[in-house]
This record gives C-alpha cells, structure tokens and sequence, in this order.
C-alpha cells in the first residue's frame, strides 16, 4: 500500500500496520534513528512522518548516520513542502527563528496534525514506555472512537 498522502485514522492504521510488520525497526523510544544497522527506526510519530512521505533531507542523513545516538529531527517546511532535518545542521538562532516562523516543527507536533489527534491522546499514544501490543489497543480504540480520550497504559504508569 502507498501510505504516501495518507492523513488522519488511514495514516494511523497503516502506521501501527507498518510497526507490526517490522518490529525491529521500531523504536517508541526515539522520534527517529537514521543509520542503525537494521535501517531507519522510529517510534509511533516518527513512522507516521515516514509513512505520509515526508523525505529525509540528504546531507541531514548523512550527518545523522554518524551519529551513534542524540540525533534531533524535526519537520521543516520548505517552499511549502515538508522535510525532515536533523537539527544539527541549524545553529541554535536558525532554529528559534524557523519555530517562530512556524517553519520548523517537532516530529511529535507534525505528527500529531497528520494524524489528527488531540493534544492530550498524541502525548499518551507517543509515551516511550507504550509497548507495541499497547499501541496497538489505542489504535483499534482510536479506530473505533477518533474523540475518545487514551486512559494512560500499564507501562506508563
């Protein structure tokens, strides 16, 4: 399935899918990973920016993969496309002035507008400690009632 375009609960389906299908590329843990031996890892948010087709800025790749951890991605709004960065490639004025630009968003904000999820069930369904069979009872009840509000799972409390 092209996941490219996909927004909102068919985005959200085929991002715990994808999870699912391959699990040693998840990582609920970090936004996103670049250069890890088993290719790129993301938790929940990371692969819904993945998945709706966002692509990764090259010489932001390259960078990251020489990273051996603390990589810090973010969306960036080029031209009115989006793009995903690493922020190292941005001194730390460039990067106060992009957010207040609203240029510049954090992979867990973007992610949260593509899925079209609330403030409160984004910050429960993006917890690090949400296990995959966790995830995946929030997406079925995600699914099932888009206005509910997530009750906290057993690993986050």
């Amino acid at each position: 399935m092209d996941t490219a375009m996909l927004q909102g609960a068919e985005l959200l389906a085929a991002t715990m899918s994808h999870i699912e299908a391959n699990p040693e590329r998840h990582n609920q843990s970090d936004w996103m990973r670049v250069g890890m031996s088993c290719g790129t890892a993301a938790c929940l948010a990371g692969w819904a920016v993945l998945l709706s087709g966002v692509p990764i800025d090259p010489d932001s790749a390259e960078l990251a993969s020489s990273f051996s951890r603390n990589q810090r991605w973010a969306v960036r709004i080029d031209d009115g496309k989006p793009v995903l960065v690493e922020r190292s490639l941005m001194n730390w004025e460039e990067e106060n002035r992009l957010e207040a630009d609203g240029v510049l968003m954090g992979i867990g904000s973007y992610a949260t507008d593509l899925l079209g999820l609330s403030g409160y069930n984004a910050s429960v369904l993006f917890c690090s400690s949400n296990t995959r069979e966790e995830l995946r009872g929030m997406v079925d009840t995600l699914l099932e009632d888009p206005g509910v509000g997530l009750e906290l799972p057993e690993s986050a409390l």
